[in-house]
């Protein structure tokens, strides 16, 4: 009856374009799949162009992403901005780990014009402005620098590290990561000395500061990022005192050493992902450059 499928490079589903379907002449009709990455590659690929191409209109969008901010004090905090610009279709879009501030027009100067006072509204809470997430300005401000980094992560059991290395070309600022889980892996591999451990635990300010210090000079990285907590669902026996959500994340480098606790809330997984952004972001802050592509 003319409906057209669309390939689908990321499973097996693929997705349906229908032009004047019976009975609705000059309609199109859209079934995508519903697994959200397969979605979003057909939507990119085939939906979009074929869409602006049908309307004639080029539509321009400004994406820029905040982290350490979330969904509701991004909305009050550029509430204001966005109604003065209100010929721009604004839509502010959450995760575990960032919240992406973005608008659409036809006329890129409309959108040059909000980005260059949200730049000055957002200030060191911008992570990037185009494509690019937390990890791509991470890298990116390291490599920019001449810099690099060596992690050693405890609750977050690797997460950082893949993050990071998930970005090709990763290798040339990320010297490596420890998954310095227990208390010997804290010895073994990071070099903590066992009456440290035995006078702190294994949480807080001065073991993830000593886990920062010594997987920075065991790699002999320019910065040591580590970071500890208790991720649930019970309290740690070794840190009885811990709450449950409670994270440390510290970074060692040139003249600086700094330690940040937290509480996160959410189940497990919540907790592990929250705490990897936080890490990061705490690094991102300190290197002090936006991601602009």
């Amino acid at each position: 009856l003319g409906a057209e499928p669309l390939r689908n490079p990321l499973g097996t589903a693929p997705g349906v374009w229908w032009e004047d379907p019976p009975g609705y002449p000059g309609r199109v009709v859209i079934v995508l799949p519903g697994v959200p990455r397969e979605m979003q590659r057909l939507w990119e690929d085939h939906v979009e162009p074929r869409l602006r191409s049908r309307s004639g209109t080029v539509v321009h969008r400004l994406r820029m992403v905040v982290a350490g901010v979330p969904e509701s004090t991004l909305d009050e905090k550029t509430h204001e901005l966005r109604a003065r610009h209100g010929e721009l279709e604004w839509t502010i879009l959450a995760s575990l780990t960032q919240v992406e501030l973005q608008a659409r027009h036809s006329d890129p100067a409309a959108l040059a014009a909000a980005e260059g006072e949200l730049r000055d509204l957002l200030g060191k809470d911008l992570v990037c402005v185009g494509e690019g997430d937390l990890e791509d300005a991470v890298l990116h401000a390291l490599e920019a620098r001449g810099e690099t980094v060596a992690l050693a992560e405890s609750m977050t059991g690797g997460l950082l590290a893949a993050r990071l290395t998930a970005i090709p070309g990763a290798s040339a600022v990320l010297k490596g990561s420890a998954v310095v889980y227990t208390p010997i892996a804290k010895i073994a591999l990071a070099g903590l000395d066992p009456a440290l451990l035995a006078e702190h635990g294994t949480l807080g300010k001065v073991i993830t500061l000593a886990l920062a210090r010594g997987v920075r000079t065991r790699l002999d990285a320019t910065w040591g990022l580590a970071g500890t907590g208790n991720a649930g669902p019970t309290v740690d026996a070794a840190a009885p005192d811990s709450a449950l959500g409670s994270t440390t994340v510290a970074l060692v480098g040139p003249g600086l050493e700094e330690a940040v606790t937290f509480t996160i809330p959410g189940d497990r997984t919540d907790i592990q992902l929250r705490a990897a952004a936080r890490a990061l972001d705490l690094l991102r802050r300190k290197l002090g450059q936006v991601l602009a592509q």
